[in-house]
Order: structure tokens, then C-alpha cells, then sequence
């Protein structure tokens, strides 16, 4: 897993996100979604795997959120910032 990439890629979703310009998603998301990438983020720019951090009994949901349908055009435009975050997340499923 490349860390710098995966950092930059969070933080490029997270400023997205963080504008909550597309009106068709519900707050509830946002926050979840922008807390996930402040995670990831983090994680990744102190060289730990984000997967592998949250403490016991916590579960790592990020493929849930990630995996939300989003339709309109605005919403796809955020879609692919998750794409791009989940293929440095997950490098060993898109080679």
C-alpha cells in the first residue's frame, strides 16, 4: 500500500466533501464519510494501515459507506474520490 497516495487521495475526497455542495445526500452521510476520510488520512500520513488501526471490538466500515449509490452527476463526481480512495485502500483488488 502506497501511504502517500492513499493520504492524498483521502484528503482530495475529504476537502470535496467537506464543501457539502451536492444537496442529494443527507448530512448523516457527509459526516460519516468525512470522518472516514479524516481516518484514512491520518493513518495513512503517519504510515499506518488504516484497516489495521481502530482498536478492538471496532469494526472498519468504510467499504459500507463507500459502496452507497450515488446517481447524479454531482454525486458521481464524489463517487469516483471514493474510487480512487478505496483502489489505494485496496491495491490488491485492482492490479
Amino acid at each position: 500500500m502506497n501511504y502517500k497516495k492513499l493520504s492524498e487521495a483521502a484528503n482530495k475526497a475529504l476537502d470535496e466533501f467537506s464543501k457539502r455542495n451536492v444537496s442529494t445526500i443527507d448530512t448523516v452521510i457527509y459526516d460519516s464519510i468525512i470522518e472516514q476520510m479524516r481516518f484514512i488520512n491520518s493513518e495513512a500520513s503517519l504510515g499506518h494501515d488504516p484497516r489495521k488501526s481502530l482498536p478492538d471490538g471496532k469494526t472498519f466500515t468504510y467499504g459500507i459507506i463507500s459502496s452507497r449509490a450515488f446517481a447524479s452527476p454531482d454525486e458521481l463526481q464524489l463517487k469516483r474520490l471514493l474510487e480512487d480512495v478505496t483502489s489505494n485502500l485496496y491495491p490488491e483488488d485492482f492490479c
